[in-house]
């Protein structure tokens, strides 16, 4: 389920219900979690939750392209650079 998941994380409520409702779903099929929350699910499975999983994807990508944006950067003379911060 999370494959790709930096070229395709749903922004949308309804899109966002579906794919937890999947996980959720999923979950239960373990033998003996069926009557648990769906939290507890997760706890004793020790996976997070979707919405974890798509926040720690959009903070690693973001963090990929600012090291790669100031390496370009460091690549550069001064001159080549119009706005220094």
């Amino acid at each position: 389920m999370e494959y790709a998941v930096q070229a395709w994380s749903p922004y949308m409520v309804k899109d966002i219900q579906i794919l937890e409702k999947v996980q959720q779903r999923a979950t239960k099929c373990v033998t003996g979690l069926k009557n648990k929350t769906y939290q507890q699910r997760l706890k004793i499975l020790g996976i997070p939750s979707l919405e974890l999983r798509r926040k720690r994807g959009d903070l690693i990508e973001t963090y990929t392209v600012w090291v790669s944006v100031k390496y370009l950067l460091g690549k550069r003379t001064s001159t080549e650079i119009s706005c220094s911060s």
